[in-house]
């Protein structure tokens, strides 16, 4: 093959798999609707016997995660990537004793559609200081196709919970 016809058939791969990438959603603008956002509930917290600053959570003793004490994730555009959307790394929080893998779904509050999206991602195991032994953490990125008001829903094995949260994206 020539430099020409490799040229082609690369053009027209290029084109042919841009062709296949659907088209973004777009959000309905936040200005005209408000989201409302359900907010985690205060957990004081201590280590070592001292104490520390409070956490905010969703979920219960057996599967929850920590979550902005307002509801909302505010983020530059550098979060946002071509193709990979909105990236935000969350902890999620579970007893051991749960089986299963963590599934976390999303659905934009304030769309035409009811399509939901899987949106966890690159989940991985970690530890925190002075973790119970019967505690498991796993920190993942939840990847939001656009900005938005979201009803999340999370799952691992029996225990499920879900709450509204907004990403919003700062030029």
């Amino acid at each position: 093959m020539d430099k020409v016809n490799i040229f082609i058939a690369f053009a027209l791969c290029c084109s042919l798999q841009a062709a296949c990438v659907p088209p973004r959603q777009t959000a309905i603008n936040a200005a005209d609707v408000a989201c409302s956002v359900d907010l985690p509930r205060k957990v004081e917290t201590s280590s070592k016997g001292y104490k520390s600053d409070p956490v905010f959570v969703f979920g219960n003793e057996r599967f929850s995660t920590y979550a902005p004490k307002t509801g909302k994730t505010i983020l530059s555009s550098s979060f946002v990537k071509a193709n990979d959307g909105i990236n935000i790394k969350w902890p999620w929080l579970f007893k051991k004793s749960l089986t299963g893998d963590i599934t976390v779904t999303g659905t934009l509050v304030l769309s035409d559609s009811s399509k939901s999206y899987s949106l966890l991602s690159n989940p991985e195991s970690a530890e925190a200081p002075d973790q119970d032994p019967a505690d498991g953490v796993i920190v993942s990125y939840l990847s939001f196709p656009v900005e938005g008001c979201w009803r999340i829903t999370a799952q691992k094995g029996s225990e499920h919970f879900e709450f509204v949260h907004e990403v919003i994206v700062e030029s």
